[in-house]
């Protein structure tokens, strides 16, 4: 139903300012039961922030109508989520451990078996080290994302990176012997991370159109 609602005509307002609603609660609810479950810390639920806060996204832009379209409140809200899923991320990445359960993120073992496969190493120490690196990365990244002079280079980076994350599991598990078996399960994996990189990938066509426009002084 939510897929079939993003063909609809802008002029059905009111219907699709209700689909994007609960679509976003409904995976926002997901990842919040994922994170209860899982035992790891709050970067398991603010990874996702990118995924259940796109149809929010949608729903801002479809209420603010034409006349307004991508204002700089929507530019700042789709940095943010941006921002909290790289975090999150880099925080798994980097291994960072405490004693307060909602601020554990050991490095899961199954990122560190997809480095390893990914990198064609059996070295513990050099997945661990990479994936150490790249949680560093993304913490700069975050921030840069954040920040209106260094925002450009960094989405590039978060695009990159994005599409990396989302196709890392399909390119690792694939099996060509028994291909349709391998994409009914893993193409599923690739879709549900699309965010990660076609946000960034909006934001940057967006800038590159002058969108949102500089405010202007009233005149006098």
């Amino acid at each position: 139903l939510f897929a079939v609602a993003c063909f609809l005509p802008l002029r059905f307002h009111y219907p699709l300012l209700v689909i994007f609603s609960i679509a976003s609660l409904n995976l926002a609810w997901i990842s919040w039961t994922d994170w209860t479950s899982s035992g790891r810390g709050v970067g398991q639920f603010l990874g996702h922030a990118a995924q259940f806060f796109t149809p929010m996204l949608l729903c801002f832009v479809i209420r603010l109508n034409a006349k307004q379209g991508w204002t700089k409140g929507i530019d700042g809200f789709a940095r943010r989520c941006l921002a909290f899923t790289l975090f999150s991320h880099g925080l798994f990445a980097y291994g960072y451990t405490s004693y307060i359960w909602i601020l554990h993120h050991q490095t899961p073992s199954q990122l560190i078996k997809i480095v390893q496969i990914g990198l064609g190493t059996e070295e513990l120490t050099t997945a661990a080290g990479f994936l150490r690196t790249m949680g560093i990365i993304d913490f700069v990244a975050a921030v840069c994302v954040l920040i209106p002079w260094t925002r450009i280079p960094a989405l590039i980076y978060v695009a990159a990176w994005g599409l990396v994350a989302a196709l890392a599991r399909p390119w690792v598990y694939f099996d060509p012997a028994d291909a349709i078996d391998s994409l009914n399960r893993w193409a599923p994996e690739f879709l549900i991370r699309t965010p990660f990189f076609l946000l960034p990938l909006l934001l940057l066509w967006i800038w590159r159109k002058g969108i949102p426009a500089p405010t202007k002084k009233p005149s006098a």
